[in-house]
C-alpha cells in the first residue's frame, strides 16, 4: 500500500497488488495494511442475508467492513472514501483449507446489489481475499 498526503489533511492510499482490492481509499489517516480501518460486526452476516435477499454463502471468512462512501473518480478509478458514509466495503478472507475458497460463494461482480466486485488470489500461498461494496441501504 503506498500511502500519499493530500493537502486538506487527508491521505490516499493506493491499495492495488496481488492481494489487494485495487482501489483508491481516502482516510484521515496513513495505512500499513486494510485490516487497520476494519469493523467487526458479528450480525454482519444475517444482515447481509437480509439485504441480498437470501442465504449467501460467503466464500470463506467474513473478516469485517469499512464504512465509507464509494464512487468512480472522473479518472475512472474505483474510490472509497472513509471519510463519508453511504457504503459497507465489505472484506472475505479465505485459504486452501476453505472448501468454498474457489469461487464457489454466492457474491460475484453481476450480484443485484453489488457497486464494486474483486477476488484477490495468491497462486503461491493458496490464500486470497474477495471484496465487495454494497449501500448501506440495504442493510
Amino acid at each position: 500500500m503506498e500511502n500519499i498526503q493530500l493537502e486538506n489533511n487527508l491521505w490516499m492510499i493506493k491499495a492495488f497488488g496481488e492481494l489487494q482490492p485495487n482501489i483508491l481509499l481516502i482516510s484521515k489517516r496513513p495505512m500499513v495494511y486494510l485490516g487497520m480501518e476494519l469493523t467487526k460486526d458479528n450480525k454482519l452476516k444475517s444482515l447481509l442475508d437480509i439485504s441480498l435477499n437470501s442465504s449467501i454463502n460467503l466464500d470463506g471468512r467474513l473478516k469485517g467492513v469499512l464504512h465509507g462512501k464509494y464512487r468512480v473518480s472522473k479518472h475512472g478509478h474505483n474510490v472509497f472514501d472513509l471519510t463519508k458514509r453511504g457504503h459497507l466495503f465489505v472484506i472475505v478472507e479465505w485459504d486452501e483449507y476453505d472448501n468454498s475458497c474457489r469461487g464457489n460463494g454466492d457474491i460475484r461482480d453481476d450480484t443485484p446489489g453489488i457497486l464494486y466486485y474483486k477476488k484477490a488470489t495468491s497462486r503461491i500461498l493458496n490464500v486470497g481475499y474477495t471484496y465487495f461494496i454494497i449501500p448501506k441501504k440495504l442493510l
